[in-house]
């Protein structure tokens, strides 16, 4: 439930100054990246590829003097040939805005990663995000940002058995965002 109470916080504070992408208005963002891999082993000649699709969602708003307050949600699919797997993380945000360019530090409050479906980690995290967005329109910008997420994951469920986990995953990906602000 004080999760519940953080998410509110953000829509109920002032809302006459800068948001994430630095321009007047609640700002909310979508954060794409798409990437593709393939791995030969020469060895065995057998070759492996793998898609995955990384969408950032943000909600938020700043101060006058650019303090960025907001809201994220993570959502990372991948398909290796073998399966889907996902990562979703769900968190608040904190940054400074400026023109276009921002610098954001995320607290991902709830983490969860699925590698298959009896298979389940669970935990919790912080990220990175810098970029810049450039007004194109009335309200709409365009931009693209660097993004860093190291979550810990503590708990393991399989088939719906809880156990202790030490499993961290780290990333780095650069993104195009789309900025609406009103």
């Amino acid at each position: 439930m004080k999760h519940a109470y953080l998410m509110l916080l953000v829509f109920i504070l002032p809302l006459t100054s800068p948001a994430v992408t630095g321009y007047n208005g609640i700002n909310m963002s979508i954060g794409v990246h798409y990437g593709s891999t393939t791995n030969h082993d020469k060895d065995t000649d057998t070759s492996t590829s793998s898609k995955s699709t990384n969408l950032t969602f943000g909600l938020g708003t700043s101060s006058s003097e650019g303090i960025y307050l907001g809201t994220i949600y993570d959502l990372y699919l991948k398909n290796n040939g073998n399966g889907n797997l996902q990562d979703s993380n769900l968190g608040i945000s904190l940054g400074f805005t400026d023109n276009g360019c921002y610098l954001a530090y995320h607290h991902f409050f709830k983490s969860e990663y699925q590698i298959d479906s009896t298979t389940i980690y669970q935990g919790t995290g912080m990220g990175f995000d810098m970029g810049y967005q450039a007004r194109i329109g009335a309200g709409f910008s365009l931009g693209a940002q660097f993004s860093y997420k190291k979550i810990n994951f503590k708990d393991k469920i399989v088939n719906s058995e809880k156990s202790g986990a030490n499993y961290t995953r780290e990333t780095i990906l650069p993104s195009l965002v789309f900025g609406f602000s009103f």
